[in-house]
């Protein structure tokens, strides 16, 4: 770079003065273009000339085609178009509560806008998500609401903490009015649920023996009775008609 020397030391640069009429010549271009009473050292000099080429270049890779920064034919109707998108980026910026969206590159802008583009099932659920949120505002669950936006819950754990809140507050309301509700243990009642149903298997796996066992008691008190203890009960007003039957026809 012809203006290099700018930027070494004060020897260096009065031996290019002296021997390179191209660096004067150089010089001379830049310090024209400073504005009128400003001065800059050398080393600022290069300083601002090697942001202007790095500037430049930056230009000539956008131009179509490449060259230097030049005004375009029509320059009103660009302004004028350059001013509506800043408008209405300022104005979608505003809905996605981004500021300075326009600040990001033509790339991210519109990988942003064509996600947007792509999202038209949201867009068409924003009155019924905002009449939501509104009512949920309302019953004071603000505090969650903001909870469950900082920790980006997913739609199921959603609902599941939705119907939890509603759950517990049912509870509470209850056993704020009923002390028998106030007062319930709920791992005391698990305890003797689990108690009973353990004792409930046990006397259904147990009660085919307890029959069998009854029925054996009775056939051996019967088998071992006294005969007179017999013939009692078959002499007893019902029974001895059927005894005269019986010897009758024996």
């Amino acid at each position: 770079m012809v203006l290099m020397p700018l930027a070494e030391g004060a020897t260096r640069r009065a031996s290019k003065t002296i021997a390179s009429g191209e660096f004067r010549r150089a010089r001379k271009t830049v310090r024209d273009h400073l504005r009128e009473g400003k001065k800059l050292s050398s080393a600022e000099l290069h300083q601002h000339v090697t942001a202007a080429k790095a500037i430049r270049d930056a230009w000539a890779e956008v131009g179509d085609p490449p060259g230097v920064p030049r005004v375009p034919g029509e320059l009103a109707a660009a302004a004028a178009q350059f001013e509506q998108l800043r408008t209405e980026g300022d104005e979608l910026g505003g809905w996605l509560d981004r500021t300075n969206l326009l600040d990001q590159s033509a790339e991210d802008l519109g990988s942003l806008l064509t996600a947007l583009l792509g999202d038209q099932g949201t867009l068409t659920t924003l009155p019924d998500l905002y009449q939501l949120r509104s009512a949920l505002s309302e019953r004071h669950l603000v505090d969650l609401l903001s909870e469950l936006d900082d920790r980006q819950v997913g739609v199921d754990l959603a609902l599941q903490v939705f119907e939890y809140v509603w759950l517990t507050s049912i509870l509470e309301a209850v056993a704020l009015t009923d002390s028998r509700v106030g007062a319930f243990n709920g791992a005391e009642h698990r305890r003797s649920v689990e108690e009973f149903r353990t004792g409930d298997a046990e006397h259904i796996e147990t009660t085919a023996e307890r029959v069998r066992r009854l029925c054996a008691e009775e056939a051996t008190h019967e088998r071992d009775a006294p005969v007179t203890q017999t013939l009692k009960f078959y002499l007893k007003p019902g029974a001895r008609q059927s005894l005269y039957l019986g010897l009758r026809f024996t």
